[in-house]
C-alpha cells in the first residue's frame, strides 16, 4: 500500500499492470478525468487500465496494490486551462439557457416553418412570440488531434469537459465520431449518448438510450469516405433535431470526439463535421497550424466559430497500432462478457446460414468499376453508399461482427437507404461454421429478436474469443 500526500494541482497518475489496483481517497477533495473521488470508498482500476487522479486544492490518496507505472505530476497548468474552457461553455450554457424561456420547444414537422420564423401561441395571443430554437446559440464544442497523432489526450478532455458539465446539473450530449476506438459503440460506428450524470469512474458510460450507426470501418480513409460524410450528415442532423426537442439538450450543448486523420481528405472530413454540426468552438490539441487552418477553413460558416489551441494531457502514453488493435478487442470482448464490475453471460447459437444469408446486407461495393465502366447515369460514388444484399458464404464472414439493424427486411426491400439515416439495436459475431458451411454459430449478448426479420449490417471489423 503506498500513501501519496498531493498538493493542490497536483495529478496522480498510474498504469495497472498485470494485477488490478485499489484507490481510495483519504483527505482532501480530488477527481478522476473530471468526476469527483468519494472519501473512503474503494475504486477499483482493472488490468491495463490506467488514470488519473487531480487535486485542485491538495488531498491525500491511498493506493493498494502494485500498479505498472505510478508518477505524481508536480505542475498541472493544463486543467486549469481546461476549468477555463469549461467556464466559456458554461457562458454560453447560461445565454442560451435564458434564450430557451422564449424558444418553442416540440416535434419538428415538414409543415412547421423553420430557422428563426416566429409561431403565435394559441392559448394566449398576446403573450410575447415564441420562436423555433436556435442551434447557433447552443454551444457545441467539437474537440480534435493534429494529423498523425494518436492519444493525445483528446477523449480525456471530452470526458473532463462531459463531467464538469453534469456536475453543475447539466445534461449535454456526447458525440463520438471516432470509428477506431469508439467511446459508445463498438469499433466500426458513429454514436450519441445525452449524458446526464458524471460518469462512472469504474464502469465508464451507460450506454443506455444511446444512438449508433453503422460504417463498418476502423478507418474513413479511402473510398469509405462518402459513406462516412453521409454518417456525419445524419447523425447531425438526428443531434440538430434533440436539441430542438428538449429545453435541458438545447442549453446544456454538445461535445463531439473526432477520430485520428492523416491526410487531406480526412482534414476535409474534419471540415465537413465541423460545418454540419455547426459547432461554435472547436478546441485543437496542441496543434497551432492546425488552429490556423481551421481558423481559415470555417470563416464562412453560418455562425462565428472560436478555433483555440488548448494543451494536450500530460502523461498520456503513446501507443502503437498493435494496443490500438488490442484495445479494439478489449472493447468488444466487454460488450459480449462485461466488464470487470458487471459480467455477462452471453448466448452461442447456431442457426442455418441459408435463413441468416437473406438477412444480411452491406454498404458500399468493394469492387467498383471506373465511371467510363459504370451504367448510363450512375458514378463510382452512388456504389459507395449503395445498400445492397451482401453474396457471400458462411465462411467469408467467419469472426466478423454483424450490426443488427432497426430495419426490417421488408423495409429495406422497399428502400434500402433507409438503412442510412436507422439506428443500431446491437450486435452479433459468427464465432464458427460448421464444415458443410450452411450452420453458423453466433455470439449475441443476449437473445435475439423473434422473429428474426431485422437487417443484419456486414463489418469489417472482427473478433475472435482466443485472443483475449
Amino acid at each position: 500500500m503506498n500513501v501519496f500526500e498531493l498538493k493542490p494541482n497536483q495529478e496522480l497518475r498510474f498504469q495497472v499492470g498485470d494485477e488490478p489496483v485499489k484507490l481510495e481517497l483519504r483527505r482532501g477533495l480530488a477527481e478522476v478525468y473530471g468526476t469527483e473521488i468519494l472519501i473512503n470508498r474503494a475504486y477499483n482500476f482493472p488490468r491495463n487500465s490506467r488514470a488519473a487522479v487531480f487535486t485542485y486544492q491538495g488531498a491525500t490518496v491511498e493506493v493498494t496494490g502494485a500498479p505498472l507505472k505510478c508518477h505524481v505530476g508536480q505542475k498541472c497548468d493544463y486543467m486549469t486551462f481546461y476549468l477555463n474552457i469549461h467556464g466559456e461553455l458554461e457562458k454560453m450554457r447560461a445565454e442560451a439557457e435564458s434564450l430557451s424561456d422564449q424558444v418553442r420547444f416540440s416535434s419538428i414537422t415538414n409543415d412547421e416553418p423553420s430557422g428563426s420564423q416566429r409561431q403565435q401561441t394559441n392559448d394566449n395571443p398576446d403573450s410575447s412570440p415564441l420562436i423555433k430554437p436556435d442551434i447557433s446559440k447552443t454551444p457545441i464544442c467539437l474537440v480534435c488531434k493534429p494529423m498523425y497523432a494518436r492519444n493525445v489526450g483528446k477523449s480525456t478532455l471530452c470526458r473532463i469537459l462531459l463531467n464538469y458539465a453534469t456536475r453543475r446539473g447539466r445534461a449535454p450530449i456526447f458525440v463520438d465520431l471516432d470509428t477506431d476506438q469508439s467511446h459508445i459503440g463498438l469499433p466500426g460506428t458513429i454514436g450519441a449518448l445525452s449524458i446526464e450524470e458524471p460518469i462512472d469512474i469504474e464502469t465508464g458510460f451507460s450506454l443506455q438510450s444511446s444512438m449508433l450507426m453503422h460504417f463498418g470501418h476502423t478507418s474513413p480513409a479511402g473510398d469509405r469516405a462518402l459513406l462516412y460524410k453521409q454518417l456525419i450528415e445524419n447523425m447531425a442532423k438526428n443531434v440538430h433535431l434533440k436539441l430542438e426537442q428538449d429545453k435541458k439538450s438545447y442549453y446544456s450543448g454538445v461535445i463531439i470526439n473526432t477520430g485520428a486523420w492523416s491526410d487531406d481528405s480526412d482534414y476535409k472530413l474534419l471540415v465537413h463535421a465541423c460545418k454540419e454540426f455547426k459547432a461554435n468552438m472547436v478546441l485543437v490539441m496542441d496543434d497551432e497550424v492546425l488552429q490556423d487552418d481551421l481558423k481559415k477553413d470555417l470563416t464562412d460558416s453560418a455562425h462565428p466559430v472560436n478555433v483555440l489551441n488548448v494543451p494536450k494531457t500530460v502523461g498520456i502514453v503513446t501507443r502503437v497500432s498493435e494496443s490500438n488493435v488490442e484495445s479494439r478487442y478489449l472493447r468488444i470482448k466487454e460488450y459480449f462478457y462485461g466488464s470487470p464490475h458487471e459480467s455477462y453471460s452471453p448466448m452461442t447459437s447456431e442457426i442455418k446460414f441459408s435463413f441468416l444469408k437473406r438477412l444480411i446486407y452491406r454498404i458500399g461495393n468493394p469492387l467498383m468499376l471506373p465511371d467510363s465502366l459504370m451504367p448510363l447515369g450512375t458514378k463510382t460514388q452512388d456504389n459507395q453508399i449503395k445498400i445492397s444484399p451482401y453474396d457471400c458464404t458462411g465462411s467469408d464472414l467467419l469472426h466478423h461482427i454483424l450490426a443488427i439493424s432497426w430495419c426490417k427486411i421488408d423495409e429495406v426491400l422497399k428502400e434500402p437507404a433507409v438503412v442510412l439515416r436507422t439506428n443500431i439495436m446491437g450486435f452479433i459475431c459468427i464465432t464458427s461454421v460448421k464444415a458443410d458451411g450452411d450452420v453458423v454459430s453466433i455470439l449475441t449478448p443476449q437473445k435475439l429478436p423473434s422473429p428474426m426479420d431485422h437487417v443484419l449490417l456486414y463489418s469489417d471489423v472482427q473478433y475472435m474469443d482466443s485472443l483475449i
